[in-house]
């Protein structure tokens, strides 16, 4: 009897250049934020949470205090606490942190009675929860305006949809594919997959949604969203629906942009996807990252560069620069061009980019 031989594995990941690539209507994070940002000064976020403060009644001395205790982490040289963010600082992900994290500073150095106390010989009295209810109030409207903009349903993208599958499953004929993804958009629940497929994810109710699915193989291929996805919604204790039976103001189950990078990010529902994602990191033979640039998620990074085997073949598809420390690591690794196992290319998710992944797959 002839033993069936098991199909190498490949790990397919994408970005949010992936989602662009399928529509001009899906904007990168960066992209959708430049409207928010645009409206201060180039000097930085600083401006933005120094807006709120002058807005709130607050002295510049307490932002001043509050910048160096909750907000320095955030640039690039923690060491420099009054150098001005630069322009390139100027990301989504930044942005929502320094929010987040001005909101846990001040709860941090309120006193039990809610007051605000900055120094020991310096306090103002004034209670905070009307300060600290403004800042996740900015925070949640941030995140809704995301989602809106990333629900596909409202986008002509069937063709798309088609073609990505179509380009997938040329490559599932050969090779066993796992899509991991940290888009919130429904791309592949809505254009990808058939309603029926999709269904595999759902308990029998076709309403609950069954994470432990998403770690088994699935057909035609496992797609698992890292961050979760738009149409996901937290009901009662644990238990994650996919349901239009939820509150206009509840915000989807995803992995907010102020919480993307931290290493808080695998906790609770997405522990398990996380863990998967680093056992396919190891077991991959063929690793293809589509619209990723490695800038703005460095938990995901060191995950992938500690699980990285020396046989593996890597191939990058970005619109732009891929982040030079992650290309450093790599290379330490022994991962580059001349020992053809490391392929980078500046293109969008195009035909050209389709016909050399395939050629680097041998298909």
């Amino acid at each position: 009897m002839v033993k069936k031989t098991e199909k190498k594995e490949v790990l397919i990941f994408t970005g949010a250049g992936f989602s662009k690539s399928m529509s001009k209507h899906f904007l990168t994070t960066a992209e959708m934020y430049t409207e928010i940002l645009s409206q201060y000064e180039p000097s930085g976020v600083d401006q933005v949470v120094h807006k709120i403060f002058k807005d709130h009644g607050r002295v510049p001395d307490d932002f001043e205090y509050l910048k160096i205790k909750t907000l320095n982490d955030l640039t690039r040289y923690p060491a420099e606490v009054h150098r001005p963010v630069e322009q390139k600082d100027l990301t989504a992900e930044a942005f929502m942190q320094r929010i987040q994290k001005t909101q846990d500073g001040i709860k941090e150095l309120m006193t039990p009675r809610g007051s605000f106390t900055l120094r020991e010989a310096y306090s103002v009295g004034d209670n905070c929860d009307r300060y600290l209810n403004f800042l996740q109030v900015l925070l949640d409207d941030i995140n809704k305006a995301v989602y809106q903009q990333l629900d596909c349903r409202k986008r002509e993208l069937t063709e798309a949809g088609q073609e990505c599958r179509q380009f997938l499953e040329s490559i599932q004929s050969k090779y066993s594919i796992t899509v991991f993804s940290t888009n919130y958009d429904n791309f592949f629940k809505r254009k990808v997959y058939s309603p029926e497929e999709w269904s595999y994810y759902l308990k029998p109710d076709r309403e609950v949604v069954d994470l432990s699915k998403f770690l088994t193989q699935a057909k035609p291929f496992t797609y698992i969203p890292l961050k979760g996805i738009l149409e996901w919604f937290r009901h009662g204790g644990d238990e994650i629906r996919e349901s239009s039976q939820h509150a206009d103001s509840d915000l989807p189950l995803t992995i907010p942009l102020e919480y993307v990078g931290q290493p808080e990010a695998e906790v609770r529902e997405f522990k398990s996807l996380y863990k998967h994602f680093e056992s396919k990191i190891v077991s991959a033979t063929y690793l293809i990252f589509i619209g990723f640039s490695f800038n703005g998620d460095s938990h995901i990074n060191n995950l992938i560069l500690d699980n990285l085997q020396p046989h593996q073949k890597i191939v990058m598809i970005t619109k732009g620069e891929v982040n030079r420390q992650f290309l450093i690591a790599l290379t330490s690794q022994g991962f580059n061009r001349r020992k053809q196992n490391f392929r980078h290319e500046i293109q969008g998710f195009d035909e050209r980019s389709k016909q050399l992944i395939m050629r680097s797959l041998d298909l």
